[in-house]
């Protein structure tokens, strides 16, 4: 099964976007900052095929998240895709991809499947 992993503060959007995934068969994790997805990642055996990463948070923000992840060699290629209304698309460098909020649930779908295909 595919693994999308949304990093978001704000609970209703995050689940909200885990749920419109889950209902097309991916298997979601959530994050409500930087840290803790860093937590989730370090947990997993096998990495996400995407993460989906809003950039103003509290604890860790996307910026240090992506440097941080890129640190990890494990990590070093995953697919990361901003999804925030504060940053332009040449916001992050090291990021693969940018989607202005409010996102639209067929915009989300067809992100996704672009990066990790047919759940």
């Amino acid at each position: 099964m595919k693994t999308v992993l949304i990093v978001e503060d704000t609970a209703d959007l995050r689940e909200l976007f885990m749920e419109v995934l889950r209902q097309q068969g991916y298997r979601v994790l959530g994050a409500e900052n930087g840290r803790e997805a860093l937590d989730v990642l370090s947990a997993e055996v096998s990495d996400p095929c995407l993460v989906l990463l809003d950039m103003m948070m509290p604890v860790m923000d996307g910026k240090t998240f992506v440097e941080s992840l890129h640190a990890m060699h494990r990590a070093a290629t995953l697919p990361v895709i901003i999804v925030s209304a504060a940053v332009t698309e040449s916001g992050v460098p090291g990021t693969s991809g940018f989607v202005k909020k409010p996102v639209a649930p067929d915009v989300l779908l067809a992100l996704v499947r672009a990066y990790c295909g047919a759940a």
